[in-house]
C-alpha cells in the first residue's frame, strides 16, 4: 500500500511541474482532478519465499491525457476527466520525462527522509475528513475518514464513535 501511495505523490509531483496541475488523491490510489477521476496507480509485488523480502514490483501508472467524452464509456462519462478535458493540453513527452524523474527522486528520498513523502500524501488526500462509505464484502458501511496513518491506512470512524484502518479495499467518497 505504501508504495502505492508513494507513487501516487511522484504522479501528482510530476503533474504540477510538467503543467501546472494541481491533482488530488483519492486513498488509497485514485487520481483526482475537478472532482473527476483521472487515473490511478496498481502495484504488484513478489516476495522470496525464503527472506520475506521484496523480490520483484510492477507499478502500472494511468493517466487521462487525451481522451474526449466519447472515449469514456456512458458509466463513466460523469466521473471520468482527461487532461484535455480539464484544460491542460500537456505533452505527453514532457510529462513522462518528469514522472520519471519524480520516481526517481522517490526512490532516493523515501529512504533517508519517509516523513516527508507521508506529509505530501496526506496534503494531498481529498478522502480524509469526508464521509464515506466502505464496501466490503457486498456490504457497505458508512464512516468518516479522520487520517491517514504512518503505514499510509485510512483511519475512519464509525458513527458508534470505534475506529479502524483500512489496509485495502473499496471506499466511495460522497461527492466524487
Amino acid at each position: 500500500l505504501s508504495l502505492t501511495a508513494l507513487c501516487a505523490v511522484a504522479v501528482c509531483r510530476a503533474l504540477e511541474r510538467s503543467g501546472g496541475i494541481s491533482a488530488a488523491i483519492k486513498w488509497p490510489n485514485d487520481l483526482v482532478l475537478h472532482h473527476r477521476k483521472l487515473g490511478g496507480i496498481l502495484t504488484e509485488l513478489s516476495l522470496d519465499g525464503k527472506s520475506g523480502r521484496g523480490d520483484w514490483v510492477i507499478v502500472g501508472i494511468g493517466i487521462n491525457c487525451r481522451q474526449r467524452p466519447k472515449d469514456f464509456p456512458p458509466e463513466l462519462a460523469d466521473t471520468a476527466i482527461s487532461l484535455d478535458l480539464a484544460g491542460y493540453p500537456v505533452k505527453r513527452s514532457a510529462l513522462a520525462a518528469a514522472l520519471m524523474e519524480e520516481l526517481d527522486t522517490l526512490c532516493n528520498q523515501v529512504p533517508p527522509d519517509p516523513e516527508r513523502w507521508l506529509a505530501d500524501y496526506r496534503s494531498r488526500c481529498l478522502t480524509v475528513g469526508r464521509r464515506v462509505r466502505i464496501l466490503r464484502d457486498g456490504a457497505s458501511l458508512e464512516a468518516d475518514a479522520v487520517a491517514v496513518d504512518e503505514q499510509y491506512g485510512l483511519v475512519v470512524r464509525r458513527c458508534d464513535g470505534t475506529e479502524e484502518v483500512l489496509r485495502a479495499g473499496e471506499v466511495s467518497v460522497r461527492g466524487l
